[in-house]
């Protein structure tokens, strides 16, 4: 079932906009999730690699493509299908996976300030990780 009402995702779609019209923004945004995401880990060997740009970006890519269909069940039922292959092919397991969810909740709280967005954007990982991760090894 998809999570979303139709105007949570225009209000996110907007907020998200001036967040991510470049790809420029899109890979910083995605950093700085992924920096939320590697608290407390030696960060250091992997922030301003090619890595750590790459899995910023494909973040935040991915996640606008979740936003957009977050009030489809369809499409975001085939989104977690694509989300999950992916995943599969990079080796990450479901205990991996699932152990970004809450990280990725804060964050995007702490990011999104109009409406209830932040809240949005919390439903919205809290139906779409678990679904991904149970389609995972």
């Amino acid at each position: 079932m998809a999570p979303l009402t139709q105007e949570e995702v225009n209000n996110l779609k907007h907020e998200l906009g001036a967040l991510t019209d470049t790809e420029d923004k899109k890979m910083h945004l995605g950093m700085e999730a992924y920096e939320a995401r590697l608290q407390g880990q030696n960060a250091g060997t992997f922030k301003g690699t090619e890595g750590h740009k790459y899995y910023g970006r494909t973040l935040i890519t991915d996640l606008l493509r979740f936003v957009n269909a977050g009030a489809n069940d369809g499409d975001f039922k085939k989104l977690i299908d694509e989300s999950a292959q992916q995943h599969q092919l990079r080796n990450v397991n479901k205990q991996q996976f699932l152990s970004g969810e809450p990280v990725f909740c804060e964050f995007f709280k702490k990011h999104l300030k109009q409406h209830n967005n932040g809240e949005a954007m919390a439903k919205l990982l809290h139906c779409m990780m678990p679904a991904v991760a149970e389609k995972l090894h």
